[in-house]
């Protein structure tokens, strides 16, 4: 069992304290909020919907506990970068990390807007984050240790490396299909301000545009269909089948 460690040097004194559960909880940054206290991120296995899921938790500045959630789904959910929490100019906060429950395919980037209390709005991706209250374990430590740091100006050494800068979006194709498992192909053509489906199964359809916003959700008659959308880059999902269109 690993317990989130936190120790913090505050005007009235020294406090040390663990916060966690029966499972592993593994923290971050911390960051010292608007109000004197203290917003830490992690990731945790004692609490939320299944594997590691992202774990948040709002201190007051004696270290109590003012809020603590979860995020995350069946699979595993983290966070595990320097500043992957901040709080924003209107005094709410953004949590940014990485998903396996949700999105395209293995790992995507995940990013949480949460109000003051720990709650979030939405998601724009087609994904619902679950958010629990755990009731984490609180202990003080029976004793701390003092240590005398050494302080050292190591020399650095400065490069200036030769990177190579490329275009993501230059090899898109103005349509694009995948045919999966040797089934009947779903094909998708541009025409002007839509995209048109040829299609041999009556099966679902979802269009995304680039940013995740859901385009369009519907069913996709047998033969010929003809979706209107705006210009811009889409990637729609039908049954087993996939691409992507450039609608102009």
């Amino acid at each position: 069992m690993t317990n989130l460690f936190i120790t913090v040097l505050v005007s009235q004194g020294l406090f040390a304290k663990s916060y966690g559960g029966t499972n592993d909880d593994v923290a971050y940054p911390v960051i010292q909020t608007a109000d004197g206290g203290y917003a830490v991120t992690g990731y945790t296995n004692s609490f939320g919907a299944g594997g590691y899921d992202i774990l948040a938790i709002k201190l007051a500045s004696e270290g109590s506990i003012a809020w603590a959630r979860t995020f995350g789904g069946p699979s595993n959910d983290y966070v595990e970068y320097p500043r992957s929490i901040i709080q924003t100019a209107d005094g709410n906060y953004a949590i940014v990390g990485r998903t396996q429950s949700f999105g395209a395919g293995n790992y995507d980037v995940l990013l949480l807007k949460l109000d003051r209390e720990g709650n979030y709005p939405g998601c724009v991706q087609d994904c619902s984050p679950m958010a629990l209250s755990p009731a984490l374990t609180i202990s003080l430590p029976s004793s701390i240790t003092s240590c005398d740091p050494i302080v050292v100006t190591p020399t650095l050494a400065v490069n200036s490396p030769d990177l190579t800068i490329t275009d993501p979006c230059e090899a898109l194709l103005e349509h694009e299909e995948i045919s999966i498992n040797q089934q009947p192909p779903i094909t998708c053509s541009l025409v002007p301000s839509a995209a048109l489906f040829l299609s041999a199964l009556d099966v679902p359809l979802r269009i995304y545009s680039a940013d995740g916003r859901l385009a369009y959700s519907g069913q996709l008659k047998r033969g010929e269909t003809t979706i209107s959308l705006e210009k811009g880059v889409y990637i729609w999902i039908a049954d087993t089948h996939k691409g992507k269109v450039v609608v102009r």
